[in-house]
């Protein structure tokens, strides 16, 4: 497919026509990136996407041609991205957002999976950069749906639920780690459901007096691979239980 060179001076326009000629070498139309962008969350979205991909009529006769297909797509995402400015309600930076999600959706119709994940990274650091948090944690859910087998999955989910746990955003934290500890249950991450689940009970009781200790008791029995989700545990829990613990200062004792 032969590349627009882009205008200098007119990056939206030449962004746009980018977009434009990757929707015809894949034979579907803009309008199909804009149902993406129009779904709502990143999970509405990236069901859009599926769809859209399943019915994408070009013919991919050889891998190569998958190839092409990926890049074009990661290439167009990265030109409106580039042309949002960091302004993250503009036009741009939604039509970014879903053309990542086609492209990852496109990845996993094709058995993909690297790639798939990698697009799923680049839309993640794409959403923080934007300073959209909540779509950025919003992102786990394609992790946990899809790349579970990636080294670094653990961390993307737990990052995930603590960030949600930082902005506030209890019922999304409690809900990610419910589907995580639904099939792939660990130490540290049914500690962390609890306290999810004791922030929002306000147990003040527990989390001044025991949580530390099972802390403890958590990380020393945690596998190796598990260790640097561990420390990012550890980092929280300095935000969300120390507050709560209760030093009793020392009487004072005359000579």
């Amino acid at each position: 497919m032969a590349r627009l060179q882009w205008a200098a001076d007119k990056p939206s326009r030449a962004a746009k026509q980018y977009l434009e000629a990757v929707c015809r070498f894949l034979g579907t139309d803009p309008g199909a990136i804009a149902r993406i962008q129009k779904a709502g969350g990143v999970e509405d979205m990236h069901a859009q996407a599926v769809r859209i991909a399943a019915s994408i009529p070009r013919k991919f006769a050889k891998s190569e041609d998958v190839d092409q297909a990926l890049d074009a797509l990661g290439e167009a995402a990265s030109a409106q991205l580039a042309c949002a400015d960091g302004e993250s309600r503009s036009i741009q930076a939604q039509l970014g957002a879903a053309v990542y999600l086609l492209c990852h959706a496109l990845a996993l119709e094709k058995q993909r999976l690297d790639e798939a994940f990698q697009t799923a990274l680049k839309l993640i650091a794409s959403f923080h950069a934007l300073g959209i948090r909540y779509l950025a944690d919003g992102c786990a859910v394609l992790i946990l749906d899809h790349h579970m087998s990636q080294p670094e999955a653990q961390m993307h989910i737990a990052s995930a639920a603590i960030s949600s746990l930082d902005n506030s955003d209890l019922v999304r934290s409690q809900a990610l780690l419910r589907s995580y500890n639904h099939s792939f249950e660990e130490p540290w991450s049914r500690f962390l459901a609890t306290v999810v689940d004791k922030t929002i009970d306000a147990d003040v009781d527990w989390m001044s007096s025991r949580a530390m200790d099972e802390w403890s008791d958590v990380r020393l029995n945690s596998p190796q691979d598990s260790q640097r989700v561990c420390e990012l545990i550890q980092a929280a829990l300095l935000k969300h239980v120390e507050p709560y613990i209760w030093y009793t200062p020392a009487p004072f004792c005359s000579k």
